[in-house]
């Protein structure tokens, strides 16, 4: 899982864009930690940003990621995920 702030720097937006796909799109759809704050999956954050690399679209890439996924998150991708 990982916050907001991490989430909009791999997706290469603002936190308030992440936020603001999420209300508008329903996607990425985050789980609430004990305090409240947003954490996402990481495989969510990883299918969107190959989506929005391909299409180039923020409607068409959630309809995209949606449909793919990527699987489970691991340690492994997301430390290669921060250093791309």
């Amino acid at each position: 899982m990982i916050r907001t702030n991490a989430a909009a720097t791999m997706l290469g937006v603002s936190a308030n864009t992440v936020r603001s796909w999420e209300r508008r799109y329903g996607f990425p759809h985050p789980q609430r930690s004990a305090g409240g704050h947003r954490q996402y999956e990481l495989d969510d954050i990883e299918a969107l940003k190959q989506a929005l690399a391909e299409t180039q679209n923020v409607s068409s890439a959630v309809a995209l990621a949606q449909q793919r996924g990527l699987g489970p998150a691991s340690c492994s991708r997301l430390a290669s995920a921060f250093a791309a």
